[in-house]
């Protein structure tokens, strides 16, 4: 429901800009020229990249074929069938933000180390909600890839402390350096990880 106000709000403000490289990192399809004008409009809550298509068929091939890389990101393409978005990770129906499918992500050619970014795939990691502490008191809980995925949150080395995010954990089936079955270890120095957390 918020993207759907949010994207009412600015519809009325059109107005035409050229995506920038280096202030966000989207990619577009191969055959999307990285210099055709697209609407831009900046919001506190996001910057929202908004493109036409004739269909819902073409908007989703368009969709499908762009990366959004950074939080607060959206790709929102209308149709005449009712409009689609895409941001760090999913498609969704602009409406109402229900969900459509998965965004894919495409793994980095090497892992790279980051504070911010999945050593893996180089998308942004979102912190998960900080546990409350108390006092003389221990909390165990349990991690569902699944949610974590649909929200964006990862994990953080407790060695080297760079950041794998759940997509990529759930995408592999082994750990690519010891092709080992897959237990949650660090993508670059393969030590244990620990919730990515505020």
């Amino acid at each position: 429901m918020q993207k759907k106000s949010l994207f009412n709000r600015f519809r009325r403000d059109r107005h035409k800009a050229r995506a920038k490289s280096g202030t966000y990192r989207v990619s577009w399809p191969p055959e999307y020229a990285d210099n055709r004008p697209i609407r831009e409009v900046n919001q506190p809550s996001g910057r929202y990249l908004i493109e036409s298509f004739g269909s819902r068929a073409e908007a989703l091939d368009f969709l499908r074929g762009c990366e959004v890389r950074d939080e607060k990101v959206y790709v929102i393409a209308e149709t005449p069938e009712g409009n689609l978005g895409k941001d760090l990770i999913m498609i969704f129906e602009e409406d109402d933000g229900a969900f459509v499918e998965l965004a894919d992500r495409k793994a980095l050619p090497d892992p790279a180390f980051s504070r911010e970014n999945c050593a893996r795939c180089g998308y942004s990691v979102i912190p998960a909600a900080a546990f409350p502490s108390v006092e003389g008191a221990s909390f165990s809980y349990h991690l569902n890839l699944e949610d974590m995925e649909m929200n964006g949150t990862g994990f953080q080395c407790s060695s080297c402390k760079g950041l794998a995010c759940a997509r990529c954990y759930r995408a592999t089936l082994h750990n690519p350096r010891t092709q080992a079955p897959l237990d949650l270890r660090c993508w670059l120095c393969n030590r244990e990880t620990e919730l990515f957390a505020q």
